[in-house]
């Protein structure tokens, strides 16, 4: 008996690439799966508006897969309960809800530490409780991945601005002071950002330089929900977060050596493996 499902998510270019290979690996597993893919310029708001709309729709489904923006958008006002939307171990269930997010930093982890690491980023219920791993393993990525670069800069330009808004750093977010919440967790995750990257023999990181500090080859890190002008940074390298977004973007520009291998094929064999 065929299985029905959805991934639905707001669009960029991790996730664009990802998307079909997962609808097309749930199809070997006997799922059809529809796509709701929603144009990088949709508020939430409007996420929200359809996500209520389709309620019923939604809840007829036995399985479902969001992004971090699809859940945090409509919250638990219609089912979904961001602190259990977990990426788990798979198992077979008449109303399976997991992360996009966190399967494809899964994945990532996996291609690049290797099968030891295909737990990282399982929160199980609460995603506090384990933050303190997940922090550790994400530092072994990044710091892993910097090896990996032939040429680091001398200075690293991080734009604190949402990079709270994805696993790992998503965890910080203190539930005592929700005003303040995502100012103090952006603020400490690129702090922790700055001490990987120095770890990794980079002289110098930032959060406000100076006009024309930024000297040619120096790194603008930036979360992938906040959208910056690349023609204003043209003689620096620009590179998003979360891990998967800035593994992705470093291969794209270049910077890592004998990287030649396809994340598409790990993330079907983890599909494979994992769904029953």
């Amino acid at each position: 008996m065929e299985r029905k499902g959805i991934i639905v998510y707001r669009g960029n270019d991790l996730l664009d690439g990802a998307v079909p290979v997962i609808q097309d690996s749930l199809k070997q597993k006997g799922y059809s799966v529809d796509i709701q893919r929603f144009i990088p310029e949709t508020q939430e708001e409007q996420i929200r508006e359809w996500a209520t709309k389709n309620k019923g729709y939604l809840e007829q489904l036995q399985l479902k897969i969001a992004d971090n923006t699809f859940v945090r958008s409509t919250g638990s006002n219609w089912g979904y309960d961001g602190r259990i939307f977990g990426d788990k171990d798979l198992i077979e269930s008449s109303n399976i809800q997991l992360s996009l997010d966190k399967i494809l930093d899964r994945v990532t982890f996996i291609q690049l530490l290797g099968e030891k690491h295909q737990h990282l980023q399982n929160f199980e219920q609460d995603k506090y409780s384990n933050l303190e791993r997940g922090l550790k393993e994400t530092e072994e990525a990044y710091l892993t991945l910097l090896s990996r670069i032939h040429s680091l800069p001398e200075i690293v330009y991080i734009k604190t601005d949402k990079l709270s808004h994805h696993i790992p750093f998503d965890g910080l977010r203190t539930l005592e002071d929700p005003y303040y919440a995502d100012e103090v967790a952006d603020k400490k995750a690129g702090e922790l950002l700055s001490e990987w990257f120095k770890k990794a023999g980079i002289r110098e990181t930032t959060f406000y330089p100076k006009r024309d500090a930024l000297g040619v080859g120096a790194w603008v890190i930036h979360d992938r929900h906040k959208e910056i002008n690349d023609r204003m940074y043209e003689w620096q390298i620009v590179l998003a977060t979360p891990f998967a977004n800035f593994w992705m973007d470093a291969r794209e520009k270049g910077l890592i050596q004998n990287e030649d291998i396809d994340i598409r094929e790990t993330l079907r064999d983890y599909i494979s493996k994992n769904f029953k």
